[in-house]
């Protein structure tokens, strides 16, 4: 009877530093993330308020009107030409002959 309750003793005294060593990473992991994720919801507002820009017509030099294009074309996702294969990938007519309704 004594070597059960030793035996239980053990397994409980592993498990609480097993439960502490998760809760103290868990909890710098969310402390780093939390930083991490806030630097990037910063720079998704930045980056909006940079392809607004050309909303409001604002005037600026023909570098900076440059930078705004390759801008426009990152936050629109348009890194790749999908014109070409998805077409063929989906059998999309390109024109259709007659609307459907």
């Amino acid at each position: 009877m004594g070597s059960i309750t030793e035996g239980i003793k053990a397994v409980g005294e592993s498990l609480e530093i097993a439960m502490a060593f998760s809760m103290v990473t868990n909890f710098s992991a969310m402390i780093l993330l939390q930083g991490c994720l806030q630097m990037l919801w910063g720079m998704i507002s930045a980056l909006q308020l940079i392809t607004h820009m050309r909303l409001i017509e604002v005037i600026c030099p023909g570098n900076a009107h440059l930078l705004f294009t390759f801008i426009d074309g990152v936050s629109s996702f348009d890194f790749i030409e999908t014109n070409t294969f998805l077409p063929q990938l989906f059998e999309l007519p390109m024109e259709e002959e007659e609307p459907f309704n």
